[in-house]
């Protein structure tokens, strides 16, 4: 798997996405299916980060990450026509990667409580389940090691680094410089299914 910092052509494919997918759209359409529009503006802030994901076929889905002092937020998507591939695994082993990298000590995530493979793919990723949020959707929690403690972490770009398919995007800084969006070319976490 691979990322790229999104850009105008990637909030418009998360756009297409959210349109054509009735579950995913139904979750994330009233942000993410409004992407350029509302999602864009907050990719300005440095705490807010967001990619698209790649495999040998084009893309796949989506990363929106917001780290607020040592704690982030996630969303992600897999797109219909990918799941069942155990790319939402992927995908998640992909952004606790991208979370370290830019400082987060601790990942929280929510997901609707009838999205079994969201459900699954948390609990396989060791996330605990804190039970329902106060929007009624299954809250989990992953806090990651602390560096010092633990040795070298991982590098959350090593994978991320390589070019993307086509060969256009820009190797994938995790702290969050080449995630911005150019507001002038111009968040419900966890994926609609694996």
């Amino acid at each position: 798997m691979q990322v790229r910092a999104i850009d105008e052509d990637g909030l418009r494919q998360v756009e297409r996405w959210l349109a054509a997918d009735p579950v995913g759209g139904a979750i994330f359409g009233g942000f993410y299916g409004h992407a350029v529009d509302r999602w864009a503006p907050l990719l300005q802030a440095p705490s807010r980060h967001g990619w698209i994901t790649f495999d040998e076929t084009g893309p796949i889905g989506f990363i929106d990450l917001e780290v607020l002092d040592d704690e982030a937020e996630i969303t992600y998507y897999v797109s219909p026509a990918h799941r069942g591939r155990g790319l939402g695994r992927q995908t998640l082993t992909q952004v606790v990667q991208l979370a370290a990298g830019v400082g987060a000590r601790q990942i929280h995530a929510s997901v609707d409580p009838t999205n079994e493979p969201g459900l699954a793919t948390l609990r396989s990723a060791a996330f605990t389940d804190l039970g329902t949020n106060e929007f009624s959707e299954a809250e989990f929690a992953l806090t990651l090691p602390n560096p010092t403690e633990t040795g070298p972490a991982a590098n959350p770009t090593e994978a991320a680094s390589r070019p993307d398919p086509a060969g256009t995007a820009p190797p994938v800084d995790p702290t969050g410089s080449a995630s911005r969006v150019d507001p002038a070319t111009s968040v419900e976490p966890e994926s609609a299914g694996d």
